[in-house]
């Protein structure tokens, strides 16, 4: 099996062993249709950089040139290699074809009229080709053991590593000028080619069987590795002095024969001997998230907060995303949010300072006068737009001018961190949650608390209003997430299924539903009005923060992690909960919006 994507992402191709290529529409998925022509078993596939051509090397000793657009063969590249061809990959510029064979060779050609340009004597069979950013340089992987590193020019090694047995894959980062080896020796080497004396790094403790094939991320952050167990391993390798395995990928039943991050890096693809091709969501930002949230205005764009020093803005489109700016604010961001209008972001980070930026744009408007001692853990503009509220571990929630970026007042009561703030829906009322048990509700014009809320055993982390502002849900350390009654400050019930930290709550646009996550990796919804548990989630791994999207079709949950958990729900499911709690006919615009359906549900009336 063999996989590649297009440089813009818009297609992707695989191949498999019985020899058929296939085009698919890299959006929806949808097959597009094959690649025509006579060919033999599919190893490896190849886009150039502009997207124009498509290289496939194949099991016959041939490697075949093919017109992205119109899937027919452009050129045969034959006469080279006398044996299968194991790997292929174009220079940078797209002008040149390296292919690596059972031969013993390496063969670099002209990608434009398909003529062989240089022959390089392994001699020992060549399982793969890489070259390096500037393309002066070509890698290749061999059964002898030995990673060799050519000098075009010359056509002499400049460098060579030697394992103890055969090596598989070999990948340049073409940001960085680091060098990724692997093969059956269950480890992938990482060199600094700029300084070769000795490995920057060993990853030799992570995979259980031969690692099959590398690649790096077009920003050179991430590297990719996959093995014969069928498992594949993202790290994280910004910093080589500390090297950080930021995910697994288990779901083949047999080995990965080829793996490729796509040129956002946002994807990637895996091809397996079991015949089948599983793509992945990956890599948002390199650091843990800590929260995202949706535009109020814009129903499909959201942003995400991460302690990678950046909030990012997404645009979001039946459970797909794509990146649209990135908001660099230097400390790590704990918290970002969308002004009412969707015009700007605000912004709160580690440093204490508060700053907006132009949502379309993602340029810098303001840096709020610095108010807090310590971070700011939350953000929240009021529903007018009038003013910010922050939340930090120095004690107190800031009012804050959203125009001016003058500090109105400071609310506070006790020494004890904050954790997050919420305005009810008339923004007469300010919610917070405290690292002192409590949630405390406080008049926004005279900054007096009106109501101290007790009952959780540990840290309050979110505080948040129902859409109609009858409820108040508090989420806790405790393990329990609370509904209260926000006029009399009485608790009206406690949710118990989680068996760790709770840091993450939210409520659909409809206030129906109630979502949780927490530190026990599971993601629960409620029905608000029964408090029946609806559906369990698993997040994989700590979850910091949890959002329904604005049709409400999807669910979408961030934390210990660098990626984006997007979970469709059940339209059925939801229409008949819906349906069940609605105490009139349905709207035409509410079935399509909330729904998804032209038709309105069980006959009801159509008002």
């Amino acid at each position: 099996m063999a996989v590649a994507f297009s440089p813009d992402g818009k297609q992707l191709v695989s191949g498999t062993l019985g020899g058929e290529i296939q085009m698919w529409d890299g959006s929806t998925y949808r097959l597009l249709g094959a690649l025509t022509g006579p060919y033999s078993p599919t190893i490896r596939l190849d886009y150039d950089p502009a997207g124009n051509q498509i290289a496939s090397a194949h099991r016959d000793g041939t490697v075949r040139l093919w017109d992205a657009r119109t899937r027919v063969i452009s050129n045969t590249l034959s006469g080279g290699h006398s044996s299968a061809v194991w790997d292929v990959d174009f220079s940078p510029d797209g002008l040149r074809l390296a292919s690596g064979s059972e031969d013993g060779t390496a063969i670099v050609w002209d990608a434009i009229s398909g003529r062989s340009v240089l022959t390089l004597p392994v001699t020992s069979q060549v399982h793969g080709v890489a070259f390096n950013r500037d393309g002066r340089l070509l890698a290749t992987a061999s059964q002898d053991g030995v990673a060799r590193v050519w000098d075009l020019g010359t056509e002499r090694v400049v460098f060579s590593d030697t394992h103890s047995s055969a090596l598989n894959g070999v990948a340049f980062s073409l940001e960085e000028n680091l060098l990724a080896v692997a093969g059956q020796d269950r480890a992938v080497t990482l060199w600094q080619l700029d300084d070769p004396r000795r490995p920057v790094a060993r990853l030799g403790n992570s995979h259980t069987d031969t690692v099959t094939s590398v690649d790096f991320s077009s920003d050179g952050k991430r590297l990719l590795s996959t093995d014969a167990a069928g498992m594949a391993i993202i790290w994280n390798v910004s910093n080589v002095t500390d090297i950080i395995e930021m995910a697994r990928l288990k779901g083949h039943q047999q080995q990965i024969f080829s793996a490729v991050f796509d040129q956002a890096g946002m994807r990637l693809a895996t091809a397996s001997y079991d015949q089948h091709l599983k793509l992945w969501s990956v890599a948002a930002h390199h650091g843990w998230i800590y929260d995202l949230v949706f535009d109020p205005k814009n129903r499909d764009r959201l942003v995400t907060a991460s302690a990678d020093g950046t909030a990012k803005v997404w645009s979001f489109h039946e459970g797909r995303l794509a990146l649209l700016n990135t908001l660099r604010h230097g400390a790590e961001v704990r918290r970002a949010v969308f002004s009412p209008d969707g015009k700007q972001i605000a912004t709160g980070g580690k440093d204490g300072s508060l700053r907006t930026w132009d949502a379309g744009s993602g340029e810098l408007l303001q840096t709020f006068e610095k108010g807090h001692a310590k971070e700011i853990n939350s953000i929240t503009f009021s529903h007018d737009g009038t003013r910010i509220a922050t939340a930090s571990y120095d004690g107190r929630a800031g009012l804050w001018d959203a125009q001016s970026g003058r500090l109105i007042q400071f609310l506070e009561e006790g020494r004890a961190g904050m954790n997050d703030v919420a305005f009810s829906m008339d923004d007469r009322l300010l919610a917070t949650a405290s690292d002192d048990k409590t949630a405390r509700l406080w008049r926004v014009d005279t900054g007096e608390l009106v109501h101290t809320l007790t009952g959780h055993g540990a840290s309050v982390e979110r505080v948040a209003f129902s859409p109609d502002g009858s409820t108040l849900a508090t989420a806790s350390t405790d393990k329990t997430a609370r509904l209260w009654d926000p006029i009399t400050a009485t608790a009206i019930y406690t949710f118990t299924d989680h068996t760790d930290r709770i840091f993450g709550l939210a409520y659909d646009p409809t206030g129906r539903r109630l979502a949780t996550a927490g530190n026990d990796g599971r993601v629960f919804v409620y029905d608000t009005a029964t408090r029946e548990r609806l559906e369990e989630l698993p997040a994989q791994r700590e979850a910091y923060g949890v959002a329904f999207s604005p049709d409400s079709k999807y669910i979408l949950f961030v934390g210990k992690g660098d990626d984006i958990g997007i979970q469709a729900l059940a339209v059925e499911d939801l229409a008949a909960q819906a349906h069940g709690r609605l105490t009139r006919g349905w709207r035409p615009e509410e079935c399509k919006e909330y729904l998804d359906m032209e038709k309105c549900p069980l006959g009801a009336a159509q008002q």
